[in-house]
């Protein structure tokens, strides 16, 4: 069965749907927008920029990177009254915000400016939203990033060295003494960890061959070195598959480049059962799954907008109002996330 494209609603298969996303507009204006199914909103707007939007786990607020003149600072808006309150400021860089599982904290990346020259001093800090108090999580000479939590006291991130090897470490939220838990330099690289439980998920490739990836998925108590499984993509030549679990475990999605174009790859979480989404004309990167794990949102880069794939109906919807939508600058960083 095809999967056809069309602008449409979604208020027929999702009850309360949310989909909060950054664009800016051929004004120069950035705005932060908010999708329920039905209408697009505008919840900020700034004439600077505004990246990294995250859906709180209540679905109540959404923490978000927002630059100013001398910085970027974390926002947290409330998104039923529209509430802001900048809970970091200063000459910093404060960029993915992400949140524990029981909505009381915010882990993110901070660094004096963000761009590639200065990966190095990217560092992972937290914050207690309940005091505001903004900890450091790490410190090393290494860039530090996509952060996770695996619950509220312990996170997981990636992390790269200067030569560019990048290993999957995790790190308590009380103390600053980070594992390595997968850091091979000059044999692989493996970054952008996902977690369901205590199960990990992240990319990988051979030094060796560094356009093709595969992934890895392991236990975090297990003997990770024996134990972890690697996952091979059918159909991948250069891109980064930024795996993600559905929210019941059951599957990973991920996307895969081939021949010119993105598609969404849709598996079993035990590796099997690979199925491909690719409509002609389209091309897909960074997919991210609904709560109820029926719907998947992702980047359409041919018309550079938000594409929503229902993986029951197989229509898929571009969301209005998301034309222009604020690709990623830096890496693969998300501008829009989806309850």
């Amino acid at each position: 069965m095809e999967y056809n494209a069309y602008f449409g609603n979604l208020d027929k298969i999702m009850k309360q749907p949310v989909v909060v996303f950054s664009r800016r507009t051929d004004d120069g204006v950035c705005r932060l927008h908010f999708y329920d199914g039905r209408h697009s909103s505008v919840l900020d707007t700034t004439d600077q920029d505004c990246c990294t939007p995250a859906i709180s786990p209540d679905g109540m607020f959404v923490a978000y990177s927002r630059y100013h003149s001398y910085g970027i600072e974390i926002v947290l808006l409330n998104i039923k009254t529209g509430h802001l309150n900048v809970i970091t400021s200063g000459p910093f860089c404060d960029f993915l915000p992400t949140w524990s599982q029981d909505g009381k904290r915010l882990a993110f990346c901070r660094g004096p400016i963000l761009d590639i020259e200065h990966a190095n001093s990217i560092d992972l800090y937290g914050i207690d939203l309940e005091t505001l108090v903004v900890r450091r999580l790490t410190d090393n000479n290494r860039f530090d990033a996509y952060p996770c939590f695996i619950d509220p006291d312990l996170l997981v991130y990636e992390s790269g060295d200067k030569n560019g090897f990048f290993g999957i470490f995790t790190v308590p939220w009380n103390n600053s003494r980070e594992t390595a838990l997968i850091y091979e330099p000059h044999q692989l690289g493996i970054g952008i960890p996902h977690v369901h439980k205590r199960n990990i998920v992240a990319e990988q490739c051979d030094v060796a061959n560094p356009d093709e990836f595969c992934l890895r998925k392991f236990l975090l108590d297990a003997d990770i070195s024996n134990d972890s499984q690697i996952i091979p993509l059918s159909l991948n030549k250069g891109g980064n598959p930024s795996p993600r679990f559905s929210h019941d475990g059951g599957h990973i999605v991920c996307y895969a480049w081939w021949e010119g174009r993105g598609q969404i790859v849709i598996l079993d979480s035990t590796g099997c059962n690979q199925r491909e989404i690719n409509p002609e004309g389209m091309s897909f990167k960074l997919p991210r799954w609904s709560r109820n794990d029926r719907l998947i949102c992702c980047e359409e880069t041919v018309s550079q907008s938000l594409a929503l794939v229902d993986t029951d109906t197989r229509e898929i919807i571009i969301i209005p109002d998301s034309q222009g939508f604020r690709t990623q600058r830096f890496g693969e960083l998300y501008n829009f996330d989806i309850a």
